[in-house]
């Protein structure tokens, strides 16, 4: 049999190792424990700050997103505005083209009210030699015969020699339908010159040698010129013989 006496010492022996033992692991494990407590506190407070820190950053986010939407807005308000600005400019702007037009068709119709006048007027004084042909050489011959100089690409230098030749050197009494379509498109070359370059010289000439051209055909019509005049003047002998 076991002796009783030795179980017990050895129990003893045992309690004396494991109490120690026990003793040190409570100890470990509480501190353990302790260190477990403090990195979820620092994790706690960490985690608290990041949350206060990005909370602060999303509202500082959210605020400039406000800002930005607002200021947004005014331009979208501005933009409104200036588009109201100028549908108006574009309305009063078709409304000046409108009156525009409205005058251009005024004058252009006053334009040959005027010129029609003109032309019978000049019709009946040419015809009736009340316009003689002595005044129009002597128009021809005055501000006519300052012949403005050609430039560019409509009165050209050949216009320019044509109508030299007829204002200053061919005789008035000798002109024929020729010369007039002549000095009629010389003048239309004047007028394309004048819109192209606004040279008024020649827009002062140009009515002036138009007036003078209107003379000169109803002097041939009348036969007080041209081929036709060495006719006239035939049949005006016997009547002049008569009286």
């Amino acid at each position: 049999m076991v002796d009783i006496l030795t179980v017990l010492s050895m129990l003893g022996s045992v309690a004396a190792v494991v109490g120690p033992l026990t003793a040190l692991l409570w100890d470990r494990l509480n501190k353990l424990e302790d260190r477990i407590n403090k990195v979820e506190e620092g994790l706690g407070n960490r985690i608290e700050e990041v949350r206060k820190s990005l909370g602060s950053r999303l509202d500082n986010v959210e605020r400039r997103l406000e800002s930005t939407e607002k200021r947004i807005g005014n331009i979208e308000e501005r933009l409104s505005s200036l588009e109201g600005r100028l549908e108006n400019a574009e309305r009063k702007l078709a409304n000046i083209e409108n009156e525009l037009s409205g005058i251009r068709v005024n004058i252009y119709e006053l334009s040959r009210s005027m010129l029609g006048f003109s032309n019978s007027l000049i019709d009946v004084l040419a015809i009736k030699n009340v316009i003689t042909q002595s005044e129009a050489t002597a128009l021809r011959g005055g501000y006519l015969s300052m012949v403005p100089v050609a430039r560019t690409k409509y009165y050209t230098k050949e216009d320019e020699e044509k109508l030299r030749y007829l204002i200053t050197v061919k005789p008035y009494e000798e002109y024929t339908w020729d010369d007039v379509r002549t000095l009629r498109e010389i003048a239309d070359h004047m007028i394309k010159e004048f819109r192209e370059t606004g040279r008024e010289e020649l827009l002062d000439y140009v009515y002036k040698l138009l007036f003078f051209t209107w003379i000169a055909e109803r002097h041939l019509i009348a036969g007080i010129i041209g081929p036709n005049r060495k006719k006239q003047e035939q049949q005006d002998q016997p009547n002049q013989k008569q009286c």
